[in-house]
């Protein structure tokens, strides 16, 4: 789906576990091995699978560290790994992972686990209308800039500047990336995106030639993104915070952007609250029309 959760499930598992990810390898998702998956869905997928794995890894690591501290004769309390070595405290100790590993199967410890975690804490009462059904909050703001053309009644936004509340982002480049891909599909949802119907319910706009999608060439020429300081979030692993659907909501930003920019236009018009502003739209907003 383009969330890379795969790869956030390894850094979650390098990490609890105090090896390179290179030593990770994530398979696909089948109930032959976990048979009550949950969904991909509303941006939850590295919340709860990330969870499900750390807690795995958390019950390896206790064996794992077990056996490291009779094999160095120290308390197990001291035992650590870090980089793919067993530190004492803050020390190395010279014991690879790889070797570790090696000690660990040849006197049959179960070097496997099950994880599984389910948000506790969530329950809304439909009735009272109160309750917590959310384990958290993602906060944001944008700040964008937006060009009229009166003569061919388009509109562009010429550059966006976005912050965005990540927690403590398990990857920056791929939270990155998830930014700038939904707020790109806001754009579209704000500017392009015109569906239609026929009267017999057929769709109408059904091609590329019809149904207007943005591209990178209608992206601002102009972005900055950028993370807010890290914010503690016991309920996700490492503090971390989904993001995959909050940042389309930034596309409502180009909407005030194009509306202010056609009030300067027009300050007389009235306010157009339907979108996309397609040309048709904005021509219509410009010659007087009290509804487009």
């Amino acid at each position: 789906m383009g969330q890379q959760v795969s790869r956030k499930i390894g850094l979650i598992a390098a990490s609890s576990l105090g090896i390179p990810i290179e030593k990770i390898s994530v398979e696909r998702t089948t109930t032959l091995t976990v048979a009550n998956t949950v969904p991909t869905a509303a941006s939850t997928g590295a919340d709860l699978n990330g969870m499900a794995a750390k807690i795995a890894c958390d019950e390896i690591l206790q064996r794992l560290k077990a056996k490291a501290a009779s094999m160095l004769e120290v308390p197990s309390s001291s035992i650590g790994i870090s980089g793919g070595e067993v530190t004492i405290g803050d020390k190395p100790s010279g014991l690879l992972w790889e070797k570790l590993i090696l000690a660990a199967n040849e006197a049959r410890i179960d070097l496997s686990a099950h994880g599984f975690y389910s948000t506790p804490g969530l329950f809304y009462d439909m009735k009272a209308e109160r309750g917590t059904p959310f384990a958290y909050h993602v906060y944001g703001a944008a700040c964008l800039t937006a060009r009229l053309d009166l003569v061919r009644a388009t509109c562009r936004i010429e550059s966006a500047t976005i912050v965005h509340d990540a927690g403590r982002s398990l990857d920056t480049g791929v939270d990155l990336g998830q930014i700038e891909g939904a707020f790109a599909q806001g754009l579209g949802w704000t500017l392009l995106e015109d569906l239609r119907f026929g009267e017999d319910g057929k769709p109408l706009s059904d091609t590329l030639s019809t149904y207007k999608l943005p591209d990178a060439s209608f992206m601002p020429e102009t972005m900055d993104i950028e993370f807010l300081p890290e914010i503690d979030n016991p309920s996700t692993p490492f503090n971390s915070k989904a993001v995959g659907e909050p940042p389309l909501q930034y596309g409502i930003a180009a909407y005030f952007a194009v509306l202010n920019a056609l009030r300067a236009a027009k300050p007389d018009g009235q306010t157009l609250y339907d979108i996309p502003f397609i040309p048709e739209k904005i021509e219509a907003f410009l010659n007087g029309a009290r509804t487009c």
